[in-house]
């Protein structure tokens, strides 16, 4: 949904010079004066692919948001308590990259678009600004990997001085603006600004001293980052001395020679997404390489490339004052600085991370009575916190990507836990916006990829439905029943003879993953997929572990369509077509007769992987069982529920493929769905405890915990919602009816507390010596379920249960 600012039709695209091939940047100043403050001041911007926001020398923000490339959504600033009366400068850096990325496609249409609105009064970009290529950047250079922008390197000895952002900086000799038109009107963001702040190293780690001199970035990101991490080290010279407290973000560095350099490792304490800030003066120039990680190596130290990718930034620097903060963002606890080619003295005058998070309020973790519950919650809260940047993403570290199977709980979650929906209205829109011919969804929204996870578009379908029973937001879905439809169509189009998807995934081409690098309206064709599920068996995560079987024709999709019809059924009879819900419950029904016929294994009580050359696959998985139970498969067989839940879920085999932290979203509520609480619990306690062992400030991408996995990934906190809504028993919609349900199960724990924010306003709920109590908001009263009582009640407003369990 687009909110278009017609006020700002008066705005430009301003830049200087070719389009970018492959990158390129600019920096931006335009000043004015200001007799009085104004009311109401609000910067309104957008750029390809980044920028990066000063007023009077003070850092604002950065953005654009993430957005399809016929898009410019402009964020809007509130910038009034940076103004001052008289002179004021906006100074705007912008970089932008020619190549896709997976969470942009370029128009190779660079520049800035932007406004500031005082009042009545706007100033927008056109001839008036002014503009200098003298950034410094090096240009081209590789991607970090294959889902990222390229590494940044900087000369900033042909660069800008770094006062440029500020006022009484003279930019006589920078050049007046291009004006070109812009690639789109300018439309509000739909999302939260961020909100930063800067964070200071908790510790030093070590310092060594480093006897290489720095080798070319070369042609390969992640040779760049091993050529660091392999950098000869020996202990710090004679002479070399580091002074002065971390924490307070400086330090002193002296005694230097040019033929030795040193390396500073610092831990910030725990995972922060945002960018590495580091100013400093040095008495000559030399080389700085700038890495950033997410966990120590087996050396201890910092793993500046993991799986490929490479997070490191390189800068050359003269003698005097340094500035650095790169364009791109990412996640890290550690930092690794080498300091290589310098004489005499460095004083780092600012050292640590510009943290980044939306600008949203979120409730206080909930707790549970000192329970390791509490330190998992806190986990998955944090990390939802975090890893929501300018979109809902996978992670903010490996790949920035906006996922539809990753995005619609985490978008969910993050509702529950702040009380705003933007982020979950945003993705279940833009997953259509650019919808295949044949009916496919990106598996990654703004990916420039042109291949897809084929189980992920089923996904998109049933987080419509489910942001509907959320929100109750009819409108707002009503236009998309349509691309819903489509999505269905194309698994219709492709029934077996029993009704049962049946593409055989053994004899399809998955290798396909060309590119759009500049925007082309006849893509995506999304003729290339993958079957995803869960990581198991991709080869790319859960290595020597058990996979899930995606041969011949596959269960798991089969139950997942199952689920699928049965969204659509949700969506016709509310918003769309009603006459439709017949097919839908029609088709449940075949599937269900079909698949409960062809996947179960009587012997094993449970449903196999699939079918191939028409014999059962070996491979059992908890996925697969999962999903079947989900759809209904084994409701009128009371003992393989039994057999699934006992031995596959909660018992597995040591050939059984295993869920993730991922799958265990559906997993965790399939066990309360049949009673199963308390093994819940001690699920949950037995599988996150490893994350919390391991040093995790913020949740693993699987189990794991290794090099192939990112450190800081949404997906992972399926305890969250588990532990709100089945524990607890505070509601998990958005928008609440006049009277909700509630069942704590406060039989489990002795005390806990937690908090989630409704449209109607905050619920909560609280126990402890028997009390139990909590509020609700005025036009909501809640009916109270609790083991001990034997009776319902109605409770209103701040209400107390007294011996209720």
């Amino acid at each position: 949904m687009k909110t278009a600012l017609p006020h700002l039709n008066s705005a430009r695209r301003i830049w200087s010079g070719a389009a970018p091939d492959p990158e390129a940047a600019r920096l931006y100043r335009r000043c004015f004066d200001l007799e009085t403050l104004p009311a109401q001041a609000h910067f309104h911007g957008f750029a390809e692919s980044r920028y990066h926001l000063w007023v009077n020398g003070h850092y604002i923000g950065r953005g654009p948001i993430h957005h399809h490339p016929d898009e410019a959504p402009a964020d809007a600033y509130d910038i009034k308590a940076a103004l001052r009366p008289g002179r004021n400068v906006i100074a705007v850096s912008v970089y932008a990259y020619g190549l896709a990325t997976h969470y942009a496609i370029p128009r190779r249409a660079p520049g800035l678009t932007a406004a500031l609105v005082m009042d009545d009064n706007i100033i927008a970009t056109d001839e008036t600004w002014r503009v200098s290529d003298r950034t410094g950047l090096v240009t081209g250079l590789p991607k970090r990997c294959w889902a990222l922008g390229p590494i940044e390197a900087y000369d900033l000895r042909v660069a800008e001085p770094v006062d440029w952002v500020s006022v009484d900086f003279d930019d006589n000799h920078w050049q007046a603006a291009q004006a070109h038109e812009p690639v789109a009107p300018l439309s509000a963001s739909p999302l939260p600004t961020l909100r930063t702040r800067y964070v200071k190293p908790e510790a030093l780690l070590l310092a060594e001293t480093v006897t290489t001199t720095p080798i070319p970035i070369g042609d390969s990101g992640s040779a760049y980052g091993e050529s660091l991490e392999a950098a000869a080290r020996k202990p710090l010279s004679t002479g070399v001395l580091v002074e002065g407290d971390p924490q307070s973000g400086k330090l002193s560095i002296g005694g230097l020679n040019a033929e030795e350099g040193i390396i500073l490792h610092l831990d910030m304490g725990r995972e922060y997404v945002g960018q590495v800030a580091l100013e400093c003066v040095t008495e000559s120039g030399g080389t700085i390489d700038v890495g950033w990680a997410e966990y120590l190596g087996e050396a201890g130290y910092p793993k500046l490339v993991c799986k490929g990718v490479s997070y490191a930034d390189r800068l050359e620097v003269p003698d005097g004052r340094a500035c650095y903060r790169p364009s791109g963002f990412s996640g890290m606890r550690y930092l690794s600085l080498f300091f290589r080619g310098f004489t005499g003295s460095i004083e780092i005058e600012k050292l640590g991370v510009i943290a980044s998070e939306p600008d949203l309020t979120f409730t206080p973790p909930a707790t549970f009575g000192g329970d390791k519950l509490d330190a998992i919650f806190e986990l998955c809260h944090y990390t939802n916190r975090i890893g929501t940047q300018e979109a809902i993403m996978d992670c903010p570290t490996r790949e920035q990507s906006t996922y539809i199977g990753d995005g619609h709980p985490v978008a969910h979650w993050v509702s529950l836990i702040s009380g705003d929906v933007r982020h979950w209205r945003r993705l279940m829109v833009d997953q259509f916006h650019r919808q295949a011919p044949n009916g496919l969804l990106r598996s990654a929204a703004y990916s420039g990829r042109d291949d897809t996870l084929i189980d992920y578009s089923l996904i998109g379908v049933i987080g419509t439905r489910d942001f509907l029973q959320s929100t109750g937001e009819v409108e707002t879905v009503r236009p998309l029943v349509e691309p819903c439809r489509r999505v269905v169509d194309y698994f219709e189009k492709r029934l077996d003879a029993n009704g049962l998807f049946g593409e055989d995934w053994r004899s399809m081409d998955h290798s396909d993953s060309t590119w759009e690098h500049v925007y082309d309206p006849s893509l995506p064709r999304l003729e290339c997929h993958t079957l995803f599920i869960d990581h198991p068996g991709m080869g790319w995560h859960n290595i020597g572990a058990p996979g899930i079987d995606r041969s011949g024709t596959n269960a798991a999709i089969n139950a997942l369509l199952c689920l699928t019809h049965e969204a659509m059924a949700d969506l016709e009879q509310r918003t769309g077509e009603p006459g439709r819900v017949d097919h839908h419950r029609q088709r449940i029904d075949q599937i269900t007769a079909a698949g409960g016929e062809a996947f179960v294994d009587i012997d094993q009580r449970c449903f196999v992987d699939g079918v191939a050359d028409g014999r059962h696959l070996t491979r059992v998985s908890q996925q697969t069982n999962t999903w079947a139970l989900l759809a209904g498969w084994a409701d009128d067989k009371p003992e393989l529920i039994e057999g699934i839940i006992n031995h596959v879920l909660l018992k597995p085999g040591p050939e059984v493929a295993r869920s993730g932290p991922y799958f265990w979203l559906y997993g965790l509520p399939l066990l309360a769905r049949y009673g199963r609480h308390q093994e819940a619990l001690d699920l949950i306690r037995e599988q996150w405890q490893p994350m919390l062992d391991g040093g995790a400030t913020a949740l693993w991408e699987t189990y794991d915990g290794g090099e192939y996995d990112s450190w800081c990934h949404p997906w992972a906190a399926a305890p969250m919602p588990f532990l709100l809504r089945h524990i607890l028993g505070l509601p998990t919609d958005h928008q609440c009816g006049e009277t909700i349900r509630m069942a704590p199960r406060c039989d489990l724990l002795p005390s806990a507390s937690g908090r989630v924010i409704t449209r109607q306003g905050p619920i909560e709920i609280e126990w402890s010596d028997g009390v139990l109590k909590g509020s609700l908001p005025p036009d909501v009263s809640a009916i109270l379920v609790v083991p001990k009582l034997d009776r319902e009640l109605t409770l209103t407003g701040n209400w107390q249960v007294p011996d209720a369990f």
